[in-house]
Order: structure tokens, then C-alpha cells, then sequence
């Protein structure tokens, strides 16, 4: 006697099916393929980059001899890492040729005899900033250095002098390098939470409005309640979300352990921080992936769906970029509210929290408040969904969407099958 297979959920059948359809999806094999790309080069270019000697600079000089002041530059280059090398040049149209064909970055031309120390220069149509800035601050400090020989000072007692002023940084809660790493690990986080939450909500909203569109959501809801394929379709989709975040901090930690390129004070912090993370990516896709799937059923059209969608970009855009200003506001009061306000808390919070400025009564309340929200949203995008799934025609708007049932869809629905 054989056994019969027991059937699987409903629900786990959807989520199985829309994991299947997006990992199928050439476009999302390429997103994968560049994602474990951008993770693993990114440091291994952070490293090329850490690792290449110092930068050397050619400076093209109209004089007969080196000026005396160019003798400085070796001195500075070690100060800066920098190497600046000094080439002359007799007549300036040679020098301004120089600076045309690469040979040299910039080109100096006396202004004054008078004025030892002033020169116009010769740079490409895209100057290096860097160049001139260097360039600038060897002559300051030659023009300095000859006013104190003129006036009895040496130049090295100067520079011991203004050794002797320091002012020492010191964060009140805790060593301000641990902070800016936190900080860091914190924005990188909220970054890929963004980023995930935004792509594969849309991708709901997006299947959504298809199955309306060509009318196959019909043939579905004859065999599956709207409850089940709203959530099948969160899973399996939320799934594969979740896979792409694990690809790309797996291969990024990855390329970064061998890299060699992170402080090890950077361990302890990310592993401070990724749990919290990682409850807020939870939470943040649950609250907008419901967000999104409702607002699809509410619209028939692709076109539709675009526009009604703008207002849950624009809340995550909020999201996005309200913690990028947190290095200068974090200790304002409105940044403080807001971390405790859902869903802005979402991604306030891990800053706060990298800030020293959370407590963990903060973080518990500010979870359960979004904990809270994420719920009463769900709730409420569920029965929007299950109000207007088989609604097709012009769209629905969210006031009608909550009150409306099957019901108010029959006369459309009787009227298409005639």
C-alpha cells in the first residue's frame, strides 16, 4: 500500500512559485552576477588603491635655474605622501606644450620679479585640485620662511613652537574612531535595507498589477484565497530579498577578512549592529512589501501603477536619506523624535544607536512601536488586497479600497463575462 504524499500549504505553494519565477528571470541572474561583483571588487579596489605607492606630480617651472624655494618640495612630499618633481623650462610656449602633451601637470610663470614667490599656472581643462593646493602651500611656506630669516626667527623654533598647541578629541561616550565605524557599518546596513526593501517591493506591486492586467488573476482566485497569494507571493519573494542581502555581505565580508583592509575594531561593531539590522530589514519589508502588493491591486494598468506608488517612494526615500545626515544632526531633537516614530525608526535607530544616543529601553520600545505598525499595516494592505484584487477597471481609491468588498466588483465582473 502505498503512501499518499501529504498536500503542502497553499501559501508555501505560491512563495515556492514566485521564488522560482524571479531566481529563472535573466534579469535578476545579471543583478546577482553584478551584486557579487561590485561585493568582492569593491575592496580588493579599496585595497589596489591603499597599496599603490605614493602619487608623483611634475611641475613645469619657467626659470633659467630652479628656484630656491622648489628645494622644499622633497620635505613636503613626505609630510604628505605625495612626490612633486620640478622640470625647467625657458620658454613658455615649451612649457605651456608640456602641459598639453602630459608631460608635466602644471606650469609655473614668474608674475613679478619682485614677487619671488607669485607665479600664474598652466594646467589641463581638468586641473587637480590637489596639485594646486600643494603647490600654493610650498610657496606660503617659503614666503614665510624668508620673512623669519629676515627677522631673526628660525623657522625650526617656529614649527616646535606650534608643536607645543594641541587639542586632544575626546567623545564622552566612547572612543570617537569605534563611533565613525559604527556609524559607517550603520549607513552601509540601512543602504542595502533601502535598496532591497525598494527593488523587490516593486517587483510585488509589479506582479500584481500583471496578473490583473491579463486577466489570470481570475483564473487563480478560483482555486486560491487572496490571503494565500498575497502572502505566498511576501515569502517567496521576501526569500529571495533576503538571498541577494546574504550574497552581498557574505562575499563583501569575504573579500574585506582578505583583503586585510578593516581595523579589527570593526569585528566587535558589526556584530553589535547586524542583529538590529537585521530586525529592521524584517520589519522594513514586511510594512512596504504589504504597502506595495496593496497599492497593486488597487490599480488594473502598468502605467496606473507607477503614479500610485509615488507616495511610498517618497516615505522611503525619507528613510534613506534623513540618516545620511546624521553625522551633523544626530543629537537634534527632531532626529531624536523620528527615531522612535514608525517607520522612520527603522533606519534612525541603527544611527542612534552607533551614536551612543539609544538606551535599551529606546530600542525595545522604538522595535515594539514598529513591531506594532508593521502590524496594524499589514492588516490593513490584506484587506485592501483581498477588497480589490478581482476589481478590474479604473482605479480604486484607498478610502473606497478599506470599505469596499467582492461584492462591489460583481456587476463588473457579471457584465465582462456577458
Amino acid at each position: 500500500m502505498s503512501q499518499q504524499t501529504k498536500p503542502q500549504p497553499v501559501t508555501l505553494v505560491v512563495a515556492r512559485r514566485e521564488a522560482r519565477n524571479i531566481l529563472k528571470s535573466k534579469a535578476m541572474k545579471i543583478t546577482a552576477i553584478l551584486l557579487l561583483i561590485f561585493s568582492i571588487g569593491a575592496p580588493i579596489i579599496a585595497k589596489y588603491a591603499m597599496d599603490k605607492g605614493p602619487s608623483t606630480y611634475q611641475v613645469g617651472v619657467l626659470a633659467e635655474e630652479s628656484p630656491e624655494w622648489t628645494r622644499m618640495a622633497d620635505a613636503v612630499s613626505q609630510q604628505i605622501g605625495t612626490k612633486i618633481e620640478f622640470r625647467k623650462y625657458s620658454d613658455l610656449d615649451a612649457a605651456k606644450k608640456a602641459v598639453t602633451d602630459g608631460e608635466v601637470d602644471m606650469a609655473l610663470e614668474p608674475l613679478n620679479p619682485a614677487r619671488p614667490y607669485a607665479y600664474r599656472a598652466y594646467q589641463p581643462n581638468q586641473p587637480v585640485l590637489q596639485l594646486q593646493y600643494i603647490v600654493q602651500g610650498i610657496l606660503q611656506q617659503a614666503a614665510t620662511g624668508e620673512v623669519l630669516a629676515q627677522s631673526g626667527v628660525s623657522p625650526a623654533d617656529l614649527a616646535a613652537a606650534a608643536q607645543e598647541a594641541e587639542l586632544q578629541v575626546t567623545s564622552v561616550k566612547g572612543d570617537q574612531t569605534d563611533v565613525t565605524i559604527s556609524y559607517v557599518v550603520s549607513i552601509v546596513g540601512i543602504i542595502l535595507i533601502m535598496m532591497f526593501v525598494w527593488v523587490f517591493g516593486q517587483i510585488i506591486g509589479q506582479g500584481v498589477v500583471e496578473e490583473k492586467a491579463s486577466r489570470i488573476i481570475e483564473v487563480i482566485m478560483a482555486t486560491v484565497r487572496p490571503l494565500q497569494l498575497l502572502w505566498g507571493k511576501i515569502i517567496g519573494i521576501g526569500a529571495v530579498a533576503f538571498l541577494y542581502m546574504l550574497i552581498a555581505v557574505v562575499a563583501g565580508g569575504l573579500s574585506l577578512h582578505f583583503t586585510g583592509i578593516i581595523p579589527d575594531a570593526i569585528q566587535d561593531q558589526i556584530t553589535t549592529q547586524l542583529p538590529l539590522l537585521l530586525v529592521c530589514m524584517v520589519l522594513a519589508f514586511l510594512f512596504f512589501a504589504s504597502l506595495y502588493a496593496a497599492t497593486g491591486a488597487m490599480v488594473s494598468r502598468t502605467e496606473d501603477f507607477s503614479a500610485a506608488i509615488t507616495p511610498i517612494i517618497m516615505i522611503t526615500m525619507f528613510l534613506y536619506v534623513l540618516p545620511a545626515m546624521g553625522m551633523l544632526m544626530a543629537d537634534s531633537t527632531l532626529f531624536m523624535v523620528l527615531s522612535w516614530i514608525p517607520p522612520f525608526s527603522l533606519t534612525m535607530l541603527p544611527m542612534q544607536v552607533a551614536f551612543g544616543n539609544a538606551t535599551m529601553v529606546q530600542i525595545i520600545v522604538a522595535l515594539l512601536l514598529n513591531v506594532i505598525a508593521t502590524v496594524v499595516v499589514v492588516w490593513l494592505a490584506s484587506r485592501i488586497y483581498e477588497n480589490t484584487v478581482l476589481n478590474i477597471g479604473s482605479r480604486v481609491r484607498w478610502r473606497d479600497a478599506l470599505k469596499q468588498g467582492g461584492r462591489a466588483t460583481k456587476k463588473e465582473k457579471t457584465s465582462s463575462s456577458t
